[in-house]
């Protein structure tokens, strides 16, 4: 993993799905601070290997985030916040989520000492799952495809 990867959810985004997940497969360890999520995999634990189970949040690591996102598609149950590129596993993904939203905002991730960073790029959320759609519709700001 690398550096650059260390990038956590922001807690309002929690707030304003208002949705609470099963399984966390990127955490880190201990989980992210005020996450209504109930179990996580570390990189240490390697949650691509292992099974998904529930509503799913995926964060990827921002290194390699295609297999978790692809897991993500293929589980149908679930959230992924992903920066992406114009690429095929992007169409794929554009093609078989029930709902979309393009943070045109630059986010600002939390960082492991407890810092914000931003990115040099706009994120995307995938949903997949009728509740998971429904629940981007709380991002007002944004039009869900």
């Amino acid at each position: 993993m690398k550096e650059t990867d260390e990038r956590y959810t922001p807690k309002w985004i929690f707030d304003t799905l208002n949705v609470e997940f099963d399984l966390d497969p990127c955490s880190p360890v201990g989980g992210i601070k005020d996450a209504p999520i109930k179990y996580y995999y570390t990189a240490e634990d390697d949650g691509l290997s292992k099974e998904w189970s529930g509503n799913v949040w995926v964060n990827p690591p921002f290194s390699n985030p295609r297999p978790f996102m692809e897991k993500l598609a293929a589980h149908g149950q679930g959230i992924g916040l992903v920066r992406i590129s114009q690429s095929q596993w992007t169409k794929d993904l554009w093609n078989k989520a029930d709902g979309v939203i393009l943070n045109d905002k630059r986010l600002k991730f939390d960082r492991p000492d407890g810092s914000s960073v931003g990115i040099p790029a706009v994120t995307f959320m995938f949903a997949f799952g009728k509740a998971n759609a429904d629940a981007l519709q709380n991002f007002t700001e944004y039009k869900v495809r």
